[in-house]
């Protein structure tokens, strides 16, 4: 748990990182309710923080903060490019992660995202962050160490 003040709403606030180990919503909420900040009734926001990549696309650092846990608490999920969700009548869907800024979501995973759309069984697809080089720029990175 790392602690820090967020930067909406001025308030103390105890964040859990997920980055490493969750990759859905579910996983997510459980480990809230686990952390006693997520009661079965209750509903928790999603932010997305979004954030240009380096090949010109964009991700997004995505945080889950339940609506009335007190002391407030959060946890962060993979960054990521989209997400997966399945309709009201199951079948599943690509979005673009954007979509889940401002979106509130219920213990049980049932999401409504800001355009009244609701969705469920919500899946992260997770950025790539480490990039390749390209033949010229490894190139310059060897000459550069050999001249060291």
């Amino acid at each position: 748990m790392m602690a820090f003040v967020d930067p909406k709403t001025a308030q103390d606030m105890e964040v859990w990182d997920g980055r490493a180990t969750l990759s859905t919503l579910a996983d997510a909420l459980a480990k809230l309710q686990e952390l006693g900040a997520l009661a079965d009734e209750d509903h928790a926001q999603i932010r997305t923080i979004p954030m240009r990549l380096p090949d010109g696309g964009t991700a997004a650092i995505v945080e889950i903060i339940p609506r009335v846990a007190r002391p407030r608490r959060s946890i962060l999920m993979p960054s990521s490019t989209g997400f997966t969700a399945k309709d009201t009548l199951g079948a599943q869907h690509r979005y673009e992660i954007g979509r889940l800024d401002g979106a509130i979501g219920d213990a049980d995973g049932n999401v409504q995202l800001r355009d009244g759309v609701y969705v469920h069984a919500v899946e992260l697809v997770p950025a790539r962050l480490v990039r390749e080089l390209t033949l010229e720029q490894e190139r310059i990175l060897r000459l550069a160490i050999n001249f060291l």
